[in-house]
């Protein structure tokens, strides 16, 4: 595996981490899908 291969796989990972797997912790939900709201709040307060 070369650096940009494994920069892909880390990416791709990432991805599926935040945007695709639901979480038995947040309620079944995804990372983004818990979290991008509040974010989003805080900069419209700011």
């Amino acid at each position: 595996m070369n650096v940009a291969q494994a920069k892909r796989a880390a990416k791709s990972a990432i991805k599926l981490y935040n945007e695709i797997r639901l979480h038995l912790s947040l309620d079944y939900k995804t990372p983004n899908m818990a979290y991008l709201p509040v974010r989003q709040a805080g900069k419209l307060l700011t």
